[in-house]
């Protein structure tokens, strides 16, 4: 970007001459952007040269207004392909570049937006599932929601920053309606809306007991099964996702893995339903 320089001059307490510097943009700039027909400031980014915009949950398409200094041309790509002058931007990547080069016939600047499509949209697998509605946890293990490698996490209870919650899971102290979660993409960069897709595991009442609870590191819990079921298959997920041990014919109890934590115990009933408990490993 072109600058221009301005000193200003003043005298201080000891009659010394004292300058001071002002570096100032110079050429044409853009003067508004709006997303959707919403100026860009009310979505909480100011315009400048490196702008990211988080889409909304299942916003696949993002239409752009660029405002420009008068009299400047603007010219756009789209992840390096040309565009309209006021793109109407489909979001088919995880992470879509939107180039806005200005020019006024003598000087010219350049301003980027990158736009972070959400996850969890109806055409990505990855979303937040409830377990039992008491953990609220992200499905972070790249195998199982589509290829994304996450390296963040942040956790919002309705308009309030959870500071502390910065792990891919959270213990629900309230409605899980109530909570949301951002996830920084560690290929992209940039932070991502993450979507809940109002999925839980168990829907219906547990029939299953598991104890105790907590439960020492690599010790067994106690499955109480209903009348007139023998055996169980059972699946133990960690917070991120990862399974950790698969068991099939489980008849009365299951060990827990040796690392202290919380993790996820999926049965499987002979008819198919499945049921999960949350252990706490100590």
């Amino acid at each position: 970007m072109s600058t221009s320089a301005e000193y200003t001059f003043t005298v201080n307490s000891q009659k010394t001459l004292v300058a001071h510097f002002t570096e100032e943009a110079a050429g044409p700039v853009i003067t508004a952007l709006s997303i959707n027909g919403t100026p860009i400031e009310s979505l909480g980014e100011a315009i400048s040269r490196n702008m990211v915009y988080a889409a909304e949950c299942d916003e696949t398409t993002v239409n752009l207004g660029i405002t420009a200094t008068p009299g400047a041309t603007v010219t756009v790509a789209v992840n390096g392909v040309p565009a309209a002058s006021n793109p109407s931007v489909t979001l088919h990547d995880d992470k879509t570049t939107v180039v806005m080069m200005l020019n006024d016939g003598s000087l010219s600047n350049t301003f980027t937006l990158q736009i972070a499509k959400s996850f969890g949209s109806m055409e990505d697998p990855m979303y937040l599932t409830r377990w039992n509605n008491k953990v609220l946890t992200v499905i972070s293990n790249p195998t199982n929601n589509g290829g994304h490698v996450l390296d963040g996490y942040q956790w919002f209870r309705g308009a309030d920053t959870l500071e502390n919650e910065t792990r891919a899971y959270v213990v629900l102290n309230g409605p899980a309606t109530e909570y949301s979660a951002i996830v920084h993409g560690a290929e992209t960069n940039v932070w991502h809306k993450l979507c809940d897709d109002g999925k839980t595991a168990a829907a219906q009442p547990a029939s299953i007991t598991a104890y105790p609870n907590p439960v020492k590191a690599g010790q067994p819990v106690t499955l109480n099964l209903p009348d007139g079921v023998d055996r169980v298959s059972v699946r133990i997920y960690d917070m991120n996702g990862n399974l950790k041990q698969q068991q099939s014919n489980v008849r009365q109890s299951v060990n827990m893995p040796n690392q202290h934590g919380i993790y996820l115990l999926q049965i499987q009933l002979p008819n198919g339903n499945i049921e999960t408990q949350r252990i706490i490993v100590e």
